[in-house]
């Protein structure tokens, strides 16, 4: 957990890389209670510092950088998105919305969009899983985890369940 009030650490996780971030966890009302959802960062090192400059997009769920190194130009979007639960899935539609809308406003072609979606395209009964899909679909998005990975990688294990699933995933416009 990085609190709001810890995001400058990000700077000094190791002398060779500087990051950004956001968080849900703001430590200044007090004791915290229950899970903690969300937070995301994105670090790089500092010989690409030149080239990066940090997106904030106002929410605390993602945070994003734009690479501009010789006539590239493209932006990794780092993202969290609530776990599968019938409660949250007006919020997980909403945040997909968001994302569409921002991919679409973007100035260039060349956007790759990384986290934890929490959504298993495997499980044909995720209903995240296919809102996901369905977002690829309607906004052309490549699910690129799934083009270069192979079908049985998984990005979490349950050991309650003894079970794994792939939450986790890249994504990137056409262009990118």
């Amino acid at each position: 957990m990085l609190p709001k009030q810890n995001l400058d650490r990000l700077n000094s996780f190791h002398c060779n890389f500087f990051g950004a971030g956001e968080s849900t966890t703001d430590l200044s009302s007090g004791i915290i209670q229950g899970r903690i959802p969300g937070g995301v960062a994105i670090l790089w090192h500092k010989d690409y510092d030149p080239f990066i400059s940090v997106v904030r997009l106002n929410v605390d769920w993602c945070i994003a950088v734009k690479i501009v190194m010789d006539d590239k130009v493209f932006m990794i979007l780092n993202i969290y998105m609530p776990y599968e639960s019938q409660q949250n899935e007006d919020e997980y539609l909403a945040k997909l919305g968001f994302l569409s809308s921002f991919i679409s406003q973007c100035e260039f072609n060349c956007v790759f969009t990384v986290g934890d979606m929490n959504a298993d395209i495997s499980d044909t009964r995720s209903t995240f899983g296919q809102h996901l899909i369905q977002f690829c679909v309607n906004n052309n998005l490549v699910l690129t985890s799934k083009e270069i990975l192979p079908a049985d990688s998984h990005t979490y294990v349950s050991e309650a369940w003894h079970s794994t699933s792939w939450l986790d995933r890249c994504i990137r416009t056409e262009d990118a």
